[in-house]
């Protein structure tokens, strides 16, 4: 399966949502730090699943998938920080 992942804080939660995907066997992963750059990819590349975060500062992720996602077999919304603890 082809994926997309849109986080601006890419060393942090991009990174370690790929590790997951890679670990169940999804190794076909792109990782873009914005909503232009997945919107520029968006066009040229077919993507079966975008993980987008919701915050991204130069563009709201919700915009981008209602504008390039059309294609999209499967959109997964990340609006809640997976990194961090409340202590």
């Amino acid at each position: 399966m082809k994926t997309l992942i849109v986080d601006d804080q890419y060393e942090d939660k991009a990174k370690i949502i790929a590790s997951v995907l890679n670990r169940i066997g999804e190794s076909d992963i792109t990782l873009v730090a914005s909503a232009k750059d997945a919107l520029r990819l968006m066009k040229t590349v077919k993507f079966d699943l975008l993980i987008l975060d919701l915050q991204i500062p130069d563009e709201v992720g919700q915009d981008a998938s209602l504008t390039g996602g059309k294609n999209l077999l499967e959109f997964v919304e990340i609006n809640v920080g997976i990194l961090g603890h409340p202590d």
